[in-house]
């Protein structure tokens, strides 16, 4: 379990689920140490599939989206999964508009992530 005040670390058997915990991220600051939290989780747990549950988060800046491609791209290379969570409406329609959906894996909830990754061998 991570000390953070941004995110929330957990394991479901093979597979790591950060939590975040923000209802909000359009502070240039809060975005940095998610960002930092998540990018320092990946490093230190390489090849790992990874569930960002976005349950709590009501509004996002598109700066998010930004980091979320980094974050994804920080996975790949550490040869690991990732798939995000329980996106509010006007974020989920926000990735679609962007076209990051198909980047990103986006799952309706938890549970939903958890089967897709353990039905692909995580």
């Amino acid at each position: 379990m991570s000390k953070s005040t941004s995110i929330k670390f957990k394991k479901s058997s093979d597979i790591y689920v950060g939590i975040v915990l923000h209802a909000s991220i359009t502070a240039q600051q809060d975005l940095d140490a998610l960002s930092a939290e998540v990018l320092g989780f990946i490093d230190s747990h390489p090849g790992v599939p990874f569930v960002l549950d976005f349950r709590h988060v009501r509004y996002l800046s598109s700066a998010v989206l930004g980091e979320l491609v980094a974050i994804h791209k920080s996975v790949q290379e550490k040869k690991g999964t990732l798939r995000l969570c329980h996106l509010q409406p006007k974020i989920k329609e926000l990735f679609e508009v962007t076209r990051l959906h198909e980047l990103i894996d986006i799952d309706e909830s938890l549970r939903d992530s958890l089967k897709i990754l353990k039905a692909a061998g995580a």
